[in-house]
This record gives structure tokens, sequence and C-alpha cells, in this order.
């Protein structure tokens, strides 16, 4: 078709609303001493080891409501890859073995059994990533403050229109957001003195106290940092490196997060004893940090943690901690965040309240998003951090939905299994609302009871339709604040694919078909479709169905041949499919 020849420029595809716009912006027991004994064992045999395994404890040895009780604290259960070098590697990542790396072990037993339950430490799981203290200081030292604001507000400016118009508008060209490039989005200055803890967020005092130290290394801020911890937020827009790194984090969770820059000086702590919101991947850079993990309620310690060059520190939702540089050199370490709490049964839950039994618009909106979360927060106070109703329901299943290309990409019964664990958590829940006495709680708690109530194939259908929706306004949320994948610039435009092409779906790729048909790819929505594009799509993009992530030849794409022309090319271009050798068949 004409269609499939006319596949030449990325700015073809979409946005025509954006186009059209005034300014043309394209764009959460066993007894303590055995956990304290347990963990002791753990570091000290890890050091006889050679550091080479990976250990994994828990922040609450209470057994999970419905789940299988949690491993001991510094239990080894394997080993990183000798050949973990992926994070050194250039272009296209696969984040399924970098993940590997990272958590020595299977990714998706880790997900399935670890996430968002257990801390774990993998010793030398990796290189550094190419991050140091000197590209810290030096992002530092070139910070103009008036500079960084205006691009900044210009930056909010896009963001808050992309999250008002996102029914309409997705992340289009890459130079959407490049009047207001920046290597971080903000910076601070932390310092905790005893029980007395300083925080410094005016751009304009860094710049004058790093103009008056001109710190450029290690030895510098050593000498001169005064013991403030310098905070860079966002920090992974810094090289192309961190950018795909981050990208193939996203495509595997399917879950949004950042990379923080936390640089301190030797024997300082910058923040004190807190628990962050969401789940964190330490990745040490430089120097050493001891790491102190506490019981969540009671604060009594479980452990200190050296990490040093090469360590990953996990660190779920709701974990006590605080981390003290130690050693003569001053430390650097990359914090990875990942929010799984939209996603949580908490979150879903939240979602499905909304679908069951009223049938929205085609796609939410803010109004709808502001409602949820309301919910979602109000529904996840019922529970601790390791209650199931802060946990990702019925995982591996979950997992294998936050990675489906659509609905109809799933494994058999990950729709019935997600909803059956679902409605086992509102059963749960049940009461609790209705004891608190609050009108809004008693609300909720009606429409649980009809919820759970309905035959199972109208629940499945609610559910996935939540799930589905929540996850296309995350998606578009998250390109509209990390920019969408950077493209190559090298390939060639082909007139006719050969039957014989060998195809894969890039194991980075980010993909999803919108409630109306419309492709979102690696941060591109692509409108200009042909008709009956679907079924080809979904042979190519499966997850668990159709190719499934394996190879396959162009003759084996169904439908008629110009269609899968122009649907193929469209995939190459925006890096949802690499050619492969005929040998991986």
């Amino acid at each position: 078709s004409s269609f499939g020849s006319s596949v030449s420029s990325r700015a073809r595809y979409g946005f025509s609303a954006i186009l059209a716009m005034p300014w043309r912006l394209r764009y959460k027991r066993s007894k303590r001493s055995v956990c304290l004994l347990t963990c002791f064992a753990c570091c000290l045999k890890s050091l006889l080891l050679c550091r080479s395994k990976p250990c994994f404890g828990t922040t609450n040895v209470q057994e999970l409501a419905g789940r299988a009780p949690p491993l001991a604290v510094g239990t080894h259960v394997g080993t990183a890859p000798a050949d973990a070098c992926l994070l050194a590697r250039s272009g296209s990542e696969d984040p399924y073995a970098l993940f590997d790396s990272l958590v020595g072990r299977s990714g998706d037993e880790f997900l399935s059994e670890v996430f968002g339950r257990k801390w774990t430490l993998t010793r030398g799981g990796i290189p550094k990533v190419c991050f140091s203290v000197e590209d810290c200081l030096e992002l530092l030292n070139a910070l103009m403050p008036d500079v960084h604001a205006r691009k900044r507000s210009k930056y909010k400016e896009v963001h808050d229109l992309l999250s008002e118009t996102s029914r309409d508008v997705v992340r289009g060209d890459v130079e959407l957001f490049e009047d207001v490039a920046m290597n971080f989005v903000s910076a601070s200055m932390i310092r905790t003195l005893g029980s007395s803890t300083d925080k410094i967020t005016n751009h304009s005092q860094i710049a004058e106290f790093l103009h008056g130290r001109k710190l450029a290394c290690s030895d510098t801020l050593a000498m001169h940092g005064e013991g403030w911890t310098f905070y860079l937020n966002l920090v992974h827009r810094a090289n192309a490196q961190m950018r795909s790194l981050h990208h193939s984090l996203w495509a595997l969770f399917g879950l949004s997060g950042g990379f923080n820059a936390y640089l301190t000086p030797p024997r300082a702590q910058g923040l004190r004893l807190h628990c962050d919101p969401h789940d964190v991947f330490v990745l040490q850079q430089a120097g050493n940090k001891t790491w102190s993990l506490f019981q969540e309620g009671t604060h009594e310690k479980i452990c200190d943690v050296v990490l040093t060059p090469g360590d990953v520190l996990y660190l779920p939702a709701g974990v006590p901690h605080l981390a003290l540089s130690s050693g003569d050199a001053s430390s650097l370490h990359l914090a990875v965040s990942v929010y799984r709490g939209f996603f949580t049964a908490a979150g879903v839950l939240a979602a499905w309240l909304e679908f069951s039994g009223c049938p929205l618009a085609e796609h939410l909106t803010k109004a709808d998003i502001d409602r949820i979360e309301a919910r979602r927060h109000r529904l996840s106070d019922l529970g601790g951090p390791w209650d199931r109703v802060n946990q990702l329901p019925a995982a591996p299943f979950s997992i294998a939905v936050l990675r489906a290309f659509d609905s109809t990409d799933l494994p058999t019964g990950a729709d019935r299994a997600v909803a059956a664990d679902l409605v086992a958590t509102a059963r749960s829940l049940i009461d609790q609302l209705y004891e608190s006495g609050d009108v809004d709680d008693e609300d909720v708690a009606e429409k649980m009871q009809v919820l759970v109530s309905l035959p199972g194939h109208e629940q499945v259908s609610a559910l996935m339709r939540a799930i589905f929706s929540s996850r296309e306004y995350r998606w578009v949320s998250h390109y509209a604040i990390h920019q969408p994948k950077e493209l190559r610039t090298d390939t060639a435009e082909v007139d006719l694919l050969p039957p014989s092409m060998c195809l894969k779906r890039r194991p980075d790729t980010s993909a999803l078909v919108s409630s109306n048909g419309k492709l979102y790819l690696n941060g591109y929505r692509i409108s200009n479709l042909p008709q009956g594009a679907l079924p080809a799509l979904r042979f190519c993009m499966g997850m668990h169905s159709g190719a499934a992530g394996r190879s396959f030849f162009f003759s084996d794409i169904p439908g008629p041949e110009e269609v899968a022309q122009a649907v193929v090319k469209i995939l190459l271009e925006f890096e949802g499919l690499e050619q492969v050798p005929e040998t991986e068949l």
C-alpha cells in the first residue's frame, strides 16, 4: 500500500494536537537475636566468598497474610554473573539479563518472591555506572540558578499541559523538551549532625557554597565539603548510558521511577532515620557507605550493611534506614526508585471500584485519577507495608499483566488469578472500613460488597479495564516527565521487506495499545496505523501471545502483506522490533 512506502519520518505519526498548539511544543517473627546473628553470619560468609553472592533479608519477619513466610535474614540465594558487564555496553540493553545481574538471581523470581517484601544485598553484582564523583561535582559546579529556574518553569509548563491533555496528547517528537533540557531537575544540600538535620534547597545558596570552595574531586570534597551531602534529583538525564538504563528498567517493570545521586564526604550523614514511600535499588558508585536497617514500627536495628563500589542494595518501601559514609574517601551512590503504589492491591482495588458497575469514559481523566489516588491512600493506610493490601496482587501474574501489550496478551488464567487475590483482599478490608465509622469508608465498604458479589466474568472484565486504563495513564505520565527513548538516527529505509527477514521484539521495548487502538511505543503515540493493523501488532509486540518475545520471520506475521510491511517498518523505526540473525530461530 501507499502507506507502507510513505513511512519516512517520525514527525509523520500523530501529535497533530501538539503541532497545532500556539507554542508548537513537539513533545512495605523470628526472634530479634536470631535475626542479628544470621545477618552477622551472612556478612562473614560473604567476605569469605570474595563478595560474590547476594544476601536477602526481611525488614519485618512477620509472615505475609496469605503468602509464604519470608526468608531468614541474610540467606544466600545465588550468585551474580561473572560477566555482568551490561552497564558498560552502549546501545540497547537487555533489561532481563541486566536485572538478573542487579539482584543475583532470576529477575522473574525476584519480582514474584522478593519484590516489596524483603531487602536484598548483592555483592559485586555490577560494575559501576558511568557516573563518578568528578561527574557529579562537575554538574553541580555548572549550576546556573537563573537559567535552571527558567528551564524548570518551562518544564513544569510543558508537563502540566501534557497532564491536562493526556487524553489526546502523548510525548511526541524528541524536540519537545529541547528548550528545557536539564541534566538533573533539582539539587539539595543535606547534613545531619547529632539530632539536627539541615537542608538547603535554594540553588543560589548552593551555587554560592560551591563557588567559594572549588570542589572538584573526592579529596577536595573531603577537605572542604563541611559534612554536606549533595543530592541531585532525576540525574539519569546526565548521560546517555543512564538514560538507557532508566528506560530499560521501565520496560522491565512497567513501573515508573527515577535516578537520584547522593554525594557525601567521609564520615558524614545526609538524611536522618527515615522510610521511603517507594522501593529503592542503591547502586554504590564510589567510596564506602554504611546502611543501618531498622525494624519497622519498633525502629530496633536489624543490621549494618557496608556497601562498596559495585554493590547493590534493594530496600522495599517502608524499610527504616539511615546511611553514613565510611572510610577516608567520599561516597557516591545512585538511588534507583521504583513506584509500586499505583499497582499494589490498594491501587488496583481503588481503580477497580471505579470501573465496576459504572462505565467510564474511554480514557481516565485527571479527576478520575485524583479520586482513585485518594481511595488508594485510604486503603493503603489499612495495612502496614508488608500486608497484602500494599503488595502486588497475585505475583507473578500481576507482573505479567504489567508487561502485557494489551488485555488479550496474558498468560492463561492470569486475569482470574489477580481478580481472585483482589477479591480476597477486599473481603479482608470490608469490616475495617465499616468499623471506622467514617461515612466515606462505609461507602467504599458498600461498593466492595457489591464488587465481591459480582459474577466472576464481570469482575474480570472490570478489572482488566481498570488495570489497562491505569497503565495507559501512567505510561503517558512517565514519558511526560522522563521524555521518550532516544532513537537511533542511522536506520536505513527499505522499500520492501523480504519474507525471510528474521525479527524479534527488542527486550527494552515499552509498548501498549491504547483503549482507542493507538500504538504507544517507547514514548511515542503512533496514530496513523494502517487499517487492520492490530493482529500484526499483537503478533509482533505480544509478551505472552503471538511471537511472545521470540524470533520470527516476516512471513509469519498474520494479515495482508501490505499491512505487515507498514507495521514492521513502524516498529523498526521506533525500535519496537530489531532484525536478528536467522540462527536465533
